[in-house]
């Protein structure tokens, strides 16, 4: 029988038979005694178990039990198994098994399926915890009165989900929107994510370097300012201009250039060269020149870089901004440092589950179940235990037994007993079957 975690509303039958003949079915019986237990814990007695009497005329033996005691099942897990042993003076006992599981749908809601395969949830759907309920090719959520609001529908491999509203009214309820915001802040809280304001200030930083170096790359094109400059010295026009200026020279001279450089101090390329460069440039001020086009290209280009020179310098403005992200760096270094520390505390935390190799362990519990029909608790027995360690023969078990009560006993095992990676546990008693028991030691 499956059950829904948290649920105590529940019943679970069974039949009440004669403890001797076991096979007459017993009426008007009362004070019942249950024991309990979930997910292997120690058996414990129902507080104020609740059994009725169905009926003892038409279902004479048959009674209820009520599950209103440790129906919750523990976090982590999507179901666990539960045992009931119930006994009384005149009747056999009762085992009875059920399973407690996690709700994944709102019990009560109904999921109504088309011909295409297309799931419709009628008025509402409510997921109370985490992760995914479930995974869908198609899903119409309709209110009552017909109109969808919501049509997820997903096709072939496409990644993600299309959202498609029809009808009028927001999707979603305030509820859920707040939810999705909330979500969404978190995961870019945790990322360390550059804040808006952070990228609107590199956007307006980058946009200023735009305009500094748009007017550099506008001379450098073709009949841009530095171009025109590069033409005007390689012009032809110009050397024949000059060639014609010498020859006229030399007419005026009345002799050869050669004859005329003769007769001149000679200065080397060197000296013309640092005679050239050398000049100030208050010097090349006529309108006009070849000079003073340079100094007043040469300017212009040294004023569209200064800014651009100075956002690279600290405090500046990319400077700033690679700081900043240096600083975001730090921080999710930090972050990870933390995370480190947790998880080494947690692995201190957990390293002394389970029983210790070559370690005195107390109270290890065992159930006896007697031979007569191999299921109802041996009681008042004499046990003896016996332990094969790692593949070995049996020999006695150096701790003494003693009863727990209901069937249960308990052995404290000394660190002979547990002086073994895998060891096999036998206990027998005269009247009851044996019980085995085999457990992994850790170092």
């Amino acid at each position: 029988m499956r059950i829904p975690s948290g649920t105590t509303d529940q019943y679970i039958y069974f039949v009440a038979v004669d403890s001797t003949d076991l096979k007459t079915r017993e009426t008007g019986l009362t004070t019942f005694t249950v024991y309990r237990s979930r997910n292997g814990g120690i058996a414990a007695a129902m507080t104020t178990p609740t059994v009725n009497e169905v009926d003892a005329t038409n279902m004479p033996g048959v009674y209820e039990l009520l599950l209103d005691e440790d129906m919750t099942i523990d976090a982590g897990d999507d179901s666990q198994e539960m045992v009931f042993h119930i006994t009384q003076a005149s009747m056999a006992p009762v085992t009875r098994t059920i399973e407690l599981y996690r709700s994944k749908i709102t019990a009560g809601n109904t999921l109504t399926v088309d011909a295409s395969g297309n799931v419709t949830l009628a008025d509402s759907v409510t997921h109370g915890g985490s992760g995914a309920v479930m995974s869908l090719g198609s899903v119409v959520i309709a209110p009552s009165d017909g109109t969808p609001n919501i049509d997820l529908a997903g096709s072939g491999n496409a990644d993600g989900i299309t959202f498609t509203r029809s009808g009028s009214g927001n999707p979603f309820d305030t509820n859920v929107m707040a939810q999705i915001n909330a979500e969404v802040d978190t995961a870019i809280s945790d990322a360390a994510l550059a804040t808006a304001a952070a990228l609107t200030t590199v956007d307006t930083n980058v946009d200023t370097i735009l305009v500094d170096t748009n007017e550099l790359q506008t001379d450098w094109a073709d009949g841009g300012r530095l171009d025109l400059i590069l033409d005007a010295r390689a012009s032809q026009t110009s050397v024949d201009t000059v060639d014609t200026n010498v020859d006229a020279i030399l007419v005026d001279t009345g002799t050869t250039l050669p004859a005329q450089i003769s007769g001149l101090n000679d200065p080397t390329a060197a000296a013309i060269a640092d005679a050239v460069w050398d000049e100030a440039t208050v010097g090349h001020t006529t309108a006009g020149t070849f000079g003073e086009q340079v100094k007043t290209d040469v300017d212009a280009i040294l004023a569209d870089t200064n800014e651009l020179q100075g956002d690279w310098v600290n405090g500046g403005r990319l400077d700033v901004i690679l700081d900043e992200l240096t600083t975001q760096g730090d921080t999710n270094e930090t972050k990870l440092d933390t995370i480190d520390t947790n998880v080494d505390a947690i692995l201190v935390d957990t390293a002394s589950i389970g029983i210790t190799k070559n370690a005195a362990f107390s109270n290890f519990e065992f159930l006896m179940v007697l031979t007569s029909d191999h299921y109802t608790a041996g009681t008042g027995l004499t046990v003896t235990g016996q332990r094969s360690i790692d593949g070995g023969g049996f020999t006695n078990i150096s701790g003494a037994i003693a009863e727990v009560g209901s069937g249960v006993y308990q052995v404290d095992l000394l660190a002979a007993d547990t002086n073994g990676d895998v060891i096999t546990y036998k206990f027998s008693a005269a009247t009851a079957d044996d019980t085995i028991v085999t457990v992994k030691t850790r170092a």
